[in-house]
């Protein structure tokens, strides 16, 4: 009896991360002015969605309701933000100056910090960490775009415009670059290279959105080319819950499910989605069920609104996680889910937001 009723509350907490899964709509259609979208993530110890921008780069939280506020206001963050990811209440922030990004009609100044790792409180936004990347690349010619926690105190960020890795210490702030030729197979001398990055096992996967290739990196830094596996424009990296691990590739039009039966020396796509906008920056995963995720999508269309769309549903997702893309090795609990780990936020300065939902298949399983 003690085991029955002991399983009978553990599928009833895995009923209620369904539950608050299930809250968030098929569609957010945010209109908040002044910003440029890029970059978000799913923070499950206060429910809500992350965002950034690369312009006023304040990163804002957005709830199941719609509510937006602006999480981390810090002056070093809002250069510009790039890739999120959440990791044991912590948000990890990719920062880089964008009026320094030539592409975007920028010009570089000789002494400002162009690309950051920042580590803010997930609850109060407070900035607790900030690494200043610039030394460790071409100031005039770097991009810190996306990011990803590894392992416990180890963050790895991609650089799309200096074709490198940036490999940080987050306790003593030590910077190793990982670089390789590979990276540069393929690609253009002036497009974006490195971008998306995620951890599977032990073992880092990014691509190059120029060449859409994709490169693991070991351990021991050594990087391959992932055989059997080019997908052009590719963005955005999310690592499944399932065993073993899949990815979420995000593209502008399509979003990818990849998966490998060798530990991604070679990778196959195991079912991909058009997008209805076809604007996409990258994607964030959503626990939807003890056996499901939800992919929503971040938009960024020339003008606001912003839609996030739910894409993609990943099935038989084997645990339940702080972060799917930041621990995918989380031990799994009796019923397949495990414990997540255990904020004056300002009104939306100033903005107005508009969001409209679109409750379509929300009763489909969402």
């Amino acid at each position: 009896m003690k085991v029955a009723g002991l399983l009978v509350v553990v599928l009833a907490l895995c009923g209620i991360y369904s539950a608050v899964s299930q809250s968030f709509p098929a569609v957010y259609n945010i209109t908040v002015e002044g910003i440029s979208p890029e970059g978000i993530e799913y923070d499950p110890q206060n429910n809500r969605l992350v965002i950034g921008s690369t312009t006023g780069g304040f990163v804002r939280t957005i709830t199941p309701s719609g509510n937006i506020s602006v999480l981390v206001n810090d002056a070093r963050v809002s250069v510009g933000t790039f890739g999120l990811d959440y990791f044991n209440g912590s948000l990890y922030i990719a920062v880089t100056n964008t009026s320094a990004l030539a592409s975007r009609g920028g010009r570089y100044t000789p002494g400002n910090v162009q690309s950051a790792l920042a580590v803010a409180d997930a609850t109060t936004g407070v900035v607790n960490r900030f690494i200043d990347l610039t030394p460790f690349g071409n100031a005039s010619n770097m991009w810190a775009n996306d990011l990803a926690v590894t392992s416990p105190g180890v963050v790895h960020l991609t650089d799309a415009a200096g074709r490198q890795v940036w490999r940080v210490e987050v306790a003593t702030g030590s910077v190793r670059t990982i670089r390789d030729p590979l990276f540069a197979v393929n690609g253009s001398s002036s497009g974006v290279n490195l971008n998306g990055i995620k951890p599977v096992r032990d073992y880092v996967i990014t691509c190059a959105t120029d060449s859409g290739l994709f490169f693991k990196i070991s351990q021991n830094q050594t990087v391959s080319i992932v055989n059997n596996l080019r997908i052009q424009g590719c963005d955005g990296i999310r690592t499944t819950g399932k065993s073993p691990a899949t990815l979420v590739v995000s593209t502008r039009a399509r979003i990818y499910e990849l998966a490998s039966n060798d530990d991604f020396e070679s990778a196959y796509i195991l079912q991909s989605q058009n997008t209805t906008y076809g604007s996409v920056s990258t994607s964030a995963l959503i626990q939807s069920g003890i056996a499901q995720q939800t992919v929503y999508s971040l938009n960024r269309p020339s003008t606001a609104p912003y839609p996030i769309e739910r894409t993609l549903a990943i099935n038989n997702a084997v645990s339940f996680t702080p972060s799917p893309s930041s621990s995918p090795s989380a031990s799994p609990s009796p019923c397949g889910c495990a414990s997540p780990s255990p904020s004056p936020c300002s009104s939306n300065n100033g903005g107005d937001v508009i969001i409209n939902f679109y409750f379509a298949d929300i009763l489909n399983g969402l």
